[in-house]
């Protein structure tokens, strides 16, 4: 009983000796607007005691007004967590900050007061927000909108306060009560604060970014009626060049972000869909379909309507953890997912037409006549046998304006999209089918055509550890064309014959007419694409903080090419026998799988967040293709059987594996919630190299502060509503070398040796080649105005890459013309780039919102080692100047007294010569491109419209033949030479005699090089939301009515259809007309 009183008594001595001490500690400190970390370091200076905390309990940069003066230390506490769910408790001289322990009585208080609520979220314009999270302060319980907007949130205490949040609006408090009502939420000007971005690896928000990251939205993309996505992101992603080859479906799209990286390998960003990666080169075949369908582009299997959002990385801090892959940019593409609620079955369908927005202005039949006899009379001769146009052979009155003809048609879409979503707080999901369909400007009945699938899930456990999510979509695309690109045809006489006879063959106008251009329709080419992709994510939270996740994912890709040469597409009178009927046969696969383990660790500091992600990656491509001839086949019907050729040949057979290997990590800190630190590291292994240069690190740092946060700023600076300096500094690299370029190549030799197979030797062996690499740096302003309703960013960047490898010439004496090597020629991209956004004008019912953005690139070869004795190079390259020059003959115009074109003799050989007297430098590129986009809703109506702008120089349409010969020329030869002392800028008309000097003066010199700046409407959608009452009526949730248009209208001065697409079928102006619906 002694023991037990003694115990006793100690106990309460020590609790009493604790609260002695601790009311013995006094605080004085008087302050307005104080932050939490600012009251606790005058407690640790005053009292020496330690406050520790959770940030996510209790922000640090927290502000209250306090006047303590000799306060005890437990009143100060008391009163800087008055009005929080948060106590205390001291051990020693430490003081914990943490959450109240609800008693026994609150709960049971809590029970018998809780409440059920019901409500419904609406929008700005009154439209329901599908996905709003509705959350109860100060706890996990918490829900998301239906599709109608509505909630009902159980087990609510009457005192309770609801927090109602979606991305893009101003998050809302309400007190709960059973019937909230209708709860409209305000979008917000500060969008940064919740927009999340994807960085591929992790996510980050807008606002707390340190890298470059631009994003397009679905809803951006949707608006565009496009085949290809990455169209879609024409003109509205400053330092990201994107041209398409051409306006046939399924054509190459070029994408340089920030410029040319390498002189001779890869320049393409590296693609990830849903965190597998894409393939990014052309998988068709270049012999059999160049003409028609030049570099066919992968993505164009990946259906727009699918993608929830575009990601493009462009500087170091954004793309150093992709390492090698990361050098030329990153662009990340991620499909849609399902949402909790309701099930959802939505429709899409849309119907549009396109054709030629632009002509070229040809000579009528009387002008070319003209062209063509004074051509004859300048050089002294007669028009031969083969001058069909003008020796008698054709109708000299006969007119016809082939580019009607051939591509005057009206190219019809039909696009329809089914979907079903839903599920519940724990399981999501979305299944989605879409059909699409584009015929072409051609004569005929060639078309283009896309099926895709997709399915989604996600799931998570009832206490957020176990989170699993599984993607597949399997895209197959059918394109049949022309043979060749049936446009070319249009600079034709004008007034040669039908192309057709009145039977619909072919009409060769007994043998006078064999480059009828509608041969092309006659011979076949199909190309089938099949495209399967796959990706699992799974993670578990092993410890708090704690994640451990991995990442699976498969692509395949395979292509089935087939072009074929019947005799139907030959004049009879040539008399060709069944050996001249061939079929070419190309196949072509891609697959690849990728596994993604990693660890990653976030903690909440007293003064900032740390997080920490370490992972690795474990790749392995296998590509392979072959190219098959066949030959005498008995009828034209049998030529796309290999079996019923009578000689199959093996053109081409190629087969490689790429494997990669890589330790990446990443570390983030975050101090006040306004100082960013982010460094990221990769290791990678590549076969592609030897084994002596096989691994190479790469590795970035970012930093950004958010100096808009600062209380000197705050308090002086109102209109100044945000404000972050951000820079970084990384090393990535580039292993677009091709397959085994290390190893001696052989291929087998079609020329027999001793009568015996032989094989010929394609690449000599270098086992030292390394990686190249690009140094990238980067500076960047944001600045937001009157609460974010203007926003300015201000950036420069400067990309050096270096180690390059090219195939350097070797000495005559080694047998082998050159060798692929490491240089040390360096290229270096510069720039500037702006974007503004702003809202001009916000009502009840009426918002307008406007952007534009502004690149303004610089390249140059800043060095490169013995560039002389690379003659390759040294013809189109000059150190110190830009990489988009070209070397070209300098025009002295057109000599008065000849007629012909003159120019500078710069070697002094008295004659004009190539490439001795290509001295003159041009620009050919881009100076400086932009987009400019307006938003405009009023009620129920929307209403946006994007203009591209480009100041460029560039190739023009009088590169093609001299004025005068067999060929429509541009109505400005018409103020060509005549007679002595005419001064003007065009030669005289020649038949034969002097077309070297034109061709001197377009491909080699000035003239074919002009001004190709444009100004293109490029987007304009108009959508109406359909009224309820309507919705009700059919049974619906929601439904819109759109009208889109794509390519409307060019202000250009260009000599030639299109600035863009140069020698090809240019883009289509589209116009498209839809619904969308959801029940």
């Amino acid at each position: 009983m002694y023991r037990f009183f003694s115990t006793i008594l100690i106990i309460v001595t020590t609790v009493l000796q604790v609260n002695a001490s601790t009311y013995a500690q006094k605080v004085t400190f008087k302050q307005k607007n104080a932050t939490i970390i600012q009251i606790f370091n005058a407690v640790k200076k005053q009292t020496g005691y330690h406050v520790v905390w959770i940030e996510d309990n209790l922000k640090g940069n927290t502000t209250i007004n306090v006047n303590f003066k000799n306060t005890p230390l437990k009143d100060v506490l008391n009163k800087v967590l008055e009005h929080t769910p948060l106590s205390y408790i001291i051990d020693k001289k430490t003081i914990i900050i943490k959450k109240k322990e609800p008693s026994f009585q609150d709960r049971l208080l809590d029970y018998i007061t809780a409440i059920t609520v019901h409500g419904s979220v609406v929008d700005d314009q009154n439209q329901p927000l599908s996905g709003a999270i509705v959350k109860i302060k100060g706890s996990n319980n918490a829900i998301s909108t239906n599709s109608k907007g509505e909630f009902t949130l159980t087990n609510v205490n009457e005192e309770a306060i609801l927090v109602i949040s979606y991305v893009g609006f101003e998050t809302k408090e309400v007190p709960a009560k059973t019937e909230l009502g209708i709860i409209k939420l305000i979008s917000s000007t500060d969008k940064l604060k919740e927009v999340e971005v994807n960085a591929g690896y992790y996510t980050v928000k807008s606002r707390e970014r340190t890298g470059n990251i631009t994003q397009i939205s679905a809803k951006t993309i949707e608006q565009q009626p496009v085949n290809n996505p990455l169209l879609a992101l024409q003109g509205r992603v400053p330092g990201v060049e994107i041209i398409q080859a051409s306006g046939v479906p399924g054509a190459g799209v070029r994408v340089r972000i920030r410029g040319q990286n390498s002189l001779s390998n890869g320049n393409d960003p590296l693609y990830v869909v849903n965190g597998v990666p894409f393939p990014s080169t052309s998988m068709s075949s270049t012999t059999i379909n160049i003409a028609v369908l030049p570099g066919a582009s992968p993505l164009s299997v990946i259906n727009p309507n699918d993608i929830e959002s575009i990601e493009i990385l462009k500087d170091a801090d954004a793309t150093a953890i992709y390492g090698s892959r990361g050098a030329n940019g990153v662009i990340l593409i991620t499909t849609k997912k399902g949402k909790a609620g309701d099930l959802n079955f939505n429709v899409n369908f849309a119907q549009g037409a396109g054709n030629i927005a632009q002509r070229l202005n040809l000579l009528n039949t009387e002008q070319y006549i003209e062209m063509r006899k004074e051509a004859f009379k300048n050089d002294g001769t007669t028009p031969g046998a083969s001058a069909y146009d003008v020796n008698g052979t054709w109708d000299q009155t006969r007119y016809t304006d082939w580019q009607e003809e051939l591509m005057g048609g009206t190219a019809n879409t039909t696009n329809a999209q089914l979907s079903i979503s839903g599920g519940s707080q724990n399981t999501t999901f979305l299944i989605s089918g879409n059909y699409y369909r584009e015929t072409n400007v051609f004569p005929g009945d060639k078309k283009y055509q896309r099926k895709s699938s997709m399915f989604n899930i996600n799931h998570h456990s009832a206490n957020q550890k176990f989170k699993i999510s599984a993607s597949a979509n399997l895209n197959i695309e059918n394109n049949s064309l022309p043979t060749t690109d049936i446009a070319l045809g249009m600079r034709l006489a004008p007034n040669a014959p039908a192309a057709l006879t009145p039977d619909g063959k072919l009409n060769w106008e007994n043998g006078t007419f064999r480059n009828n251009p509608l041969i092309g329709l006659f011979k076949k080419y199909n190309a089938d694409t099949y495209n399967f992709g796959a990706s699992s994510t799974m993670s578990y939270e092993i410890a708090k903080n704690l994640n451990v996740q991995t990442a699976i994912g498969y692509n395949r890709m395979q292509r089935a090419e087939v072009s074929t040469n019947p005799l139907s597409a030959t004049d009879p009178l040539q008399a060709l026998t069944a050996n001249n009927r061939t079929a070419n046969y190309y196949d072509s696969s891609n697959q690849t799988l990728s596994v993604e383990p990693q660890v990653s660790w976030n903690k909440s500091l007293s003064f900032g967040k740390l997080s920490i992600l370490i992972g690795t990656t474990i790749q392995q491509n296998q590509a392979q293709n072959q190219l098959i001839q066949g030959t005498g086949y008995v009828n034209d019907g049998l030529l796309e059987n290999k079996a019923a050729a009578a000689t199959v040949k093996v053109d081409n057979a190629y087969s490689s594996v790429y494997r990669y290997l890589s330790v990446y990590g990443r570390l983030n800190y975050s101090f006040k919630d306004r100082y960013y630190l982010n460094i990221t590291g990769r290791r990678d292994g590549s076969s592609r190299f030897g084994p002596e240069s096989r691994y190479g690190n790469f590795g970035a740092l970012g930093l950004a502060w958010i100096f808009s946060d600062e209380n000197f700023l705050k308090n002086n600076f109102s209109f100044l509503s945000y404000g972050k300096l951000r820079a970084s500094y990384g090393l990535t690299g580039n292993d677009q070398v091709g397959d085994y370029a290390y190893l001696d190549t052989w291929s087998p030799n079609t020329n027999p040796y001793q009568a015996q197979p032989a094989l010929s030797l394609g690449r000599i062996f270098n086992p030292n080649l390394e990686w190249e690499t690009n140094k990238k740096a980067e500076i960047s302003l944001e600045l937001g105005f009157f609460k974010n309703k203007l926003n300015l960013t201000s950036t420069y960047f400067r990309n050096r890459s270096s180690n390059q490898l090219i195939f350097y010439p070797l000495a005559p004496s080694v047998g082998f013309p050159s060798i692929q090597r490491n240089l040390a020629a360096t290229i270096q991209n510069t720039g500037l780039e702006f974007e503004l956004s702003a809202t001009p004008l916000q009502y009840k019912n009426f918002k307008w919102t406007a952007s534009i953005n502004l690149s303004v690139p610089r390249n140059k070869l800043a060095e490169f080692p013995g560039i002389e004795k690379a003659t390759s190079f040294s013809l189109n390259y000059i150190i110190g100047q830009s990489m988009n020059i070209s070397k070209v003959l300098e025009s002295k115009g057109v000599d008065p007294q000849t007629g012909l074109y003159t120019f500078t003799d710069f070697d002094g050989s008295n004659t004009i010569s190539n490439p001795g007297d290509r001295r003159k430098v041009i620009f050919v590129g881009q100076r400086y491109s932009g987009g400019i986009q307006n938003s405009i809703s009023y009620k129920r109506l929307e209403l946006d419209f994007f203009f591209q702008f480009v100041k460029q120089n560039g190739r023009n349409a009088i590169v093609n033949s001299a004025p005068g010969t067999f060929t429509n020329q541009l109505d400005i030869v018409l103020r060509r030479w005549q007679q002595p002392d005419d001064v003007t800028d065009i030669q005289k008309y020649s038949a034969a005699t002097s077309t070297l000097t034109h061709t001197y003066a377009s491909s080699l010199g000035e003239l074919g090089i002009s001004d190709a700046s444009y100004l293109k409407l490029k987007n304009i959608a108009l959508g109406y939301r359909i009224p309820d009452k309507i919705l009700k009526s059919i049974g619906a949730k929601n439904a819109k009515a759109y009208l889109q248009g794509q390519n409307l209208f060019t202000i250009t001065n260009y000599l030639g259809l299109d600035p863009e697409s140069v020698n090809f079928l240019p883009p289509l102006r589209m116009v498209t007309a839809g619904f969308q619906i959801t029940f």
